[in-house]
């Protein structure tokens, strides 16, 4: 417990942080997207959307060993701290390097510094505004120009994604997360150790790799109802 501090105080620990914090986002990430293609398999037997039943599965889970959804709200918890804890760590980070170097390069350095490494916070504070959107028109009702329905996943998805201006503003802000998740991934190879001149082309093709599956499996979701793959029945 005494240690604990210095993972904020240090430049080392803070970096550990933001390594472990992203790979806990990535991993939900991951199973995000992969259960948001629910929108494309068939009705239930009683003819409820497969995403909808999905969102059921995932509020019944543990019961009854657990009251319904408290599982479910527990891990929400885990990923509302490790997000804030990343964007604390990021801006802290982004923080020391500007006092490290307060007179800018008069050249950039293009050779050592990626378009996803230098604008990693912008993307990220992009991303961040997404989120507050997404779960604004989602998961509250909150501020959204088409009729939410309270557990109609199906529903909600569909109606918003025929507005072309909320097609657009996913894509955009998917493109942001493309380069935030692509300098995150491939510095969490680094700040584990991972990294070596061997093995670096592996690493940095792995990131691209996550990056383009993530992106393509949430991008297919506003596509395909705006483009009529999947039904809208308003």
């Amino acid at each position: 417990m005494k240690r604990l501090p210095y993972l904020f105080t240090s430049l080392i620990g803070r970096k550990f942080l933001a390594a472990v914090t992203g790979f806990i986002l990535l991993s939900f990430l991951l199973l995000h997207a992969f259960g948001n293609l629910n929108s494309f398999a068939a009705d239930t037997v009683d003819g409820v959307p497969a995403i909808n039943a999905y969102a059921d599965y995932l509020r019944s889970m543990a019961t009854p060993l657990m009251p319904k959804s408290v599982l479910l709200w527990l891990i929400r918890i885990i990923l509302i701290v490790a997000f804030v804890l990343h964007v604390f760590v990021v801006l802290s980070l982004a923080k020391t390097n500007r006092a490290a170097r307060p007179i800018a390069y008069h050249q950039t350095p293009q050779k050592t510094a990626s378009y996803a490494a230098r604008w990693v916070l912008a993307s990220g504070l992009i991303v961040l505004l997404f989120i507050i959107v997404h779960l604004s028109h989602f998961s509250f009702g909150v501020l959204t120009p088409f009729a939410f329905i309270e557990g109609d996943i199906y529903h909600n998805l569909a109606s918003a994604f025929q507005s072309p201006f909320y097609v657009m503003f996913y894509l955009l802000a998917l493109a942001a997360l493309g380069f935030h998740l692509h300098h995150g991934i491939w510095s969490l190879t680094q700040t584990l150790g991972l990294d070596n001149p061997d093995r670096n082309l592996m690493f940095r093709l792995l990131a691209s790799l996550i990056t383009a599956l993530l992106i393509s499996l949430f991008a297919s979701i506003p596509l395909a109802f705006y483009f009529g793959l999947l039904a809208f029945h308003p």
